[in-house]
């Protein structure tokens, strides 16, 4: 599999960064996995909450139980209280990827000079995340001016709010519990592969 150096490898740098302290946190939880209702857990993960963990149902119309809306642990991050503008000609082309054909959008309602539409869940979060905004948990300050926090889609795990939790002195299994609550974790037999 090809590894890319973007947030959906997780900005991979190579194995010249790796850390001794991080391979034996692998090594250590090696068949471990967390389960709910006897499968494998969905385990979402993003890069700040903002404060608030998103459900699962609202981003993406799927209800998982143990993806619920609630309030995160305090984290030091630099991903809070960002500002952005929005570029009417990036707005306008990412409505248009999602068959909307506004014009030249005028505000967020959204309202161009020739249409308007009412976004809603999922499409709405695309919106937002192909003009390039760090997440949907925001404020309009303007027609296109946005000020929010977090960065990502707040679905489960937030990796600053792990690591608060971490340096805090709690142990792995207690921080999925945290983000994952009513998972379980369970360890697979994992089997070598036999030679040939």
């Amino acid at each position: 599999y090809d590894i890319c150096a973007s947030t959906d490898c997780q900005v991979y740098r190579g194995i010249s960064l790796e850390h001794p302290d991080s391979d034996r946190a692998i090594a250590d939880t090696r068949g471990l996995v967390l389960t709910y209702a006897g499968g494998f857990a969905r385990t979402y993960y993003h890069s700040d909450s903002g404060g608030v963990l998103a459900s699962s149902s609202e981003v993406w119309g799927e209800n998982l139980p143990y993806l619920q809306a609630r309030a995160d642990v305090a984290a030091d991050t630099p991903h809070r209280e960002w500002h952005q503008h929005i570029a009417p000609a990036e707005l306008a082309q990412q409505l248009r990827l999602l068959g909307h054909d506004v014009g030249t959008p005028r505000s967020l309602k959204v309202s161009g000079t020739h249409a308007a539409v009412s976004l809603s869940g999922s499409e709405a979060t695309r919106l937002l995340r192909g003009v390039g905004l760090k997440s949907t948990r925001l404020v309009m300050t303007g027609p296109l001016s946005a000020r929010g926090d977090g960065w990502g889609h707040g679905v489960g795990m937030s990796q600053y709010g792990a690591r608060s939790l971490a340096l805090a002195g709690y142990a792995f299994d207690d921080i999925l519990a945290f983000y994952y609550p009513e998972t379980q974790l369970s360890r697979l037999s994992v089997v070598a592969d036999s030679p040939h």
